[in-house]
């Protein structure tokens, strides 16, 4: 157990660099909490990634994360936006405002590399 406490330790490390929050296990669309922009593996908000609060400037996923968004949560009062790219490179998409996409689209689907929460695109 103790290389599996190590192993688990370093992805929290890794997930706090990153701005993304670490679940203790999957979370879905009810738990993606107000003031959380949250995103998701598999669309209608399965498969838990990350979240981050408001305010947030660019800022790429983790290894882990990287290209696997399907669907989105954003509950905050502000834009939000996810790039294809790292550091906001590629194409950029905007999550409005307490609003989500439970499928982003057969040509965005799995392409999220990095995100913002202090404004949209």
């Amino acid at each position: 157990y103790p290389l599996r406490r190590q192993r688990q330790m370093c992805k929290e490390t890794v997930a706090a660099l990153s701005g993304i929050a670490v679940p203790a296990a999957s979370a879905s669309a009810g738990e993606c909490g107000g003031g959380l922009v949250c995103i998701f593996n598999e669309a209608n908000f399965g498969g838990f990634l990350g979240s981050r609060g408001p305010g947030i400037g660019i800022m790429n996923v983790s290894r882990n994360a990287n290209d696997k968004m399907s669907s989105w949560i954003n509950n905050t009062g502000g834009h939000a936006a996810w790039y294809q790219h790292a550091n906001g490179g590629g194409k950029c998409h905007t999550m409005t405002p307490f609003s989500n996409n439970n499928y982003v689209g057969w040509w965005s689907n799995d392409t999220l590399t990095s995100w913002r929460t202090n404004r949209g695109c």
